[in-house]
């Protein structure tokens, strides 16, 4: 009987002795969006790596499988790792940590997809350009506008959207798509810059006998955008718009061109 329960608690101790028994994993790196989990995995699998995630608060925290202390095979590892994660370290283990495969997280019904959208609210100052054959004023005026985006890539988007410039003598529309590139200096900052075009019309204000004018319009855009968590990021932006308004003014006949206009503004995004 004493001999029974001596081999249980050798039995006993030794699982627990399993169970904490030490490993070493690669942390590779994290990302706030799970969009960004599928390009990561394509890079990991080209080198040969088995991506483990752990999901922390609003973090997907990225390791390597397990290694043994004394396996040699960590190193050569982290050797091809660290050249693409710069900020990726070898970290020891001394109890279970509960890191689920890619399969796991797959099955968890997270996107893989690198597409993505989001939509933005855009206020602030714009200066509508002309000339003329009478002293036309060119105003600042406030502007506001929306745009939606579709992110094809993590760095490529493109983008649908609708721009207010008005004053008190002009009213300005401007509907555009644009093509932009966006760089990440860090997790949580982004520059962009785009190419955009699209259809404007403009109208005078208190002007009865003044037609509408239609004109196609080209420009740029570029900007700086903060995330603030995965979904909501604030940003500013500047955008140049050339475009070719003619009105006659119907009160002398002159005739009156309104050539360009530079928008700066505040805005607010959310991602979906």
């Amino acid at each position: 009987m004493k001999l029974l329960l001596v081999t249980l608690l050798f039995l006993f101790s030794l699982s627990l002795h399993a169970q904490e028994h030490p490993y070493k994993r690669i942390y590779i790196t994290y990302t706030l969006k799970k969009q960004d989990l599928k390009p990561i995995y394509a890079i990991l699998k080209k080198l040969q790596i088995q991506m483990f995630v752990f999901k922390h608060k609003n973090k997907y925290m990225i390791y390597s499988k397990k290694y043994d202390i004394n396996n040699k095979q960590i190193n050569k590892d982290y050797k091809k790792i660290i050249k693409k994660f710069k900020y990726s370290k070898i970290l020891f283990f001394n109890i279970v940590k509960k890191i689920q495969p890619i399969k796991k997280i797959e099955d968890a019904n997270i996107s893989f997809s690198s597409y993505s959208f989001s939509i933005n609210l855009k206020l602030g100052s714009s200066q509508l350009n002309t000339t003329s054959e009478y002293n036309f004023p060119s105003d600042y005026t406030l502007n506001y506008g929306v745009e939606f985006a579709y992110f094809i890539f993590k760095n490529i988007s493109l983008s649908l959207g609708y721009l207010n410039t008005s004053t008190k003598q002009t009213t300005l529309n401007n509907i555009y798509s644009s093509l932009d590139y966006n760089f990440y200096p860090t997790k949580d900052t982004i520059l962009y810059f785009g190419i955009l075009g699209g259809y404007s019309t403009l109208e005078l204000n208190n002007r009865e006998n003044s037609k509408q004018s239609q004109s196609s319009i080209i420009g740029v855009k570029y900007g700086f955008s903060y995330i603030l968590n995965k979904d909501i990021n604030i940003f500013i932006e500047y955008n140049g718009i050339s475009m070719k308004h003619i009105i006659t003014e119907d009160i002398s006949s002159a005739k009156v061109t309104f050539n360009f206009t530079n928008s700066s503004m505040l805005g607010l995004g959310y991602k979906f």
